[in-house]
């Protein structure tokens, strides 16, 4: 799955083969550049999202596009499936996280808590937990109770992760560890039992763009600014 687009004139997604890289699916209906393109948990969805503040929900094997979801007032810089595919969650400059219903569209709630931009949102393998990590250097984590009608997801923790803002974080395969990236390029491994940091890797020394922990959540491969 790629995501790009032009700024201003369109966003654009496409799915390609890993075999022979041939392209097998386009999608195109954005306004303006993609941030985010993710598949559902069992392949049969793709959801977009980007500067048009618009989520686009897709067939994966088609590119049609189902349903429209509207209520950002920012740029929509994250997307993620719940594990059963039911929920979606949005993180966005709007300094909001949202919480919609895959099936209807339906938004069942706003966490308003951030105070920055949120720039990264993921939801527990065991489905229990939304985890969204904001400009104003915090991680923030939200028991998930809206999965099929609008409720308050009540917030369980707040904590400061860095003295700069995060550039973007994954779960282990396990759930019980997280590893966050800071723009300042520190990386902080925290567990979820507790949410509290149970290690520091050594200073990458450059700006950290982006991160993927292997499956196994041994080892992190990390991209940096300096190419």
């Amino acid at each position: 799955m790629v995501a790009s687009g032009g700024t201003g004139a369109f966003g654009y997604a496409a799915i390609f083969s890993v075999d022979d890289c041939k392209r097998l699916v386009e999608m195109t209906g954005h306004r303006d550049v993609l941030y985010a393109a993710v598949f559902s948990p069992d392949d049969s969805l793709v959801a977009t999202a980007g500067y048009d503040r618009e989520i686009l929900l897709w067939t994966a094997t088609t590119g049609q596009l189902l349903r429209t979801l509207r209520g950002h007032t920012g740029a929509i810089l994250d997307l993620a499936f719940s594990p059963d595919g039911a929920v979606l969650v949005s993180a966005s400059a709007d300094e909001t996280v949202k919480v919609w219903n895959v099936r209807s569209g339906l938004r069942l709630d706003t966490l308003s808590q951030p105070e920055g931009e949120v720039l990264a949102v993921e939801v527990t393998a065991c489905g229990n937990f939304i985890v969204a990590a904001s400009a104003d250097s915090r991680l923030r984590v939200w028991e998930l109770r809206s999965t099929d009608r609008p409720r308050i997801n009540p917030i369980v923790a707040t904590r400061f992760v860095d003295e700069t803002p995060p550039t973007n974080f994954q779960l282990s395969g396990d759930g019980r560890l997280l590893v966050l990236l800071s723009q300042a390029g520190n990386v902080r491994v925290i567990g979820t039992s507790d949410w509290q940091q149970i290690a520091m890797l050594r200073p990458l020394g450059d700006a950290g763009s982006d991160l993927s922990l292997s499956p196994d959540g041994r080892s992190v491969v990390i991209s940096l600014m300096n190419g």
